[in-house]
């Protein structure tokens, strides 16, 4: 779950179709590595 100043996004990952993108995702995570990264819109 991402946490904004606009509230929570809940994530959906794919694991199945994306095991390595997913795995380095989770990683990054939990060390930190995305806390208080600036979050845009996405188009």
């Amino acid at each position: 779950m991402l946490v904004t100043d606009a509230g929570e996004i809940r994530l959906r990952l794919f694991p199945d179709q994306a095991p390595l993108a997913v795995a380095n995702w989770r990683s990054l995570a939990e060390q930190g590595v995305y806390d208080n990264t600036p979050f845009g819109s996405c188009h």
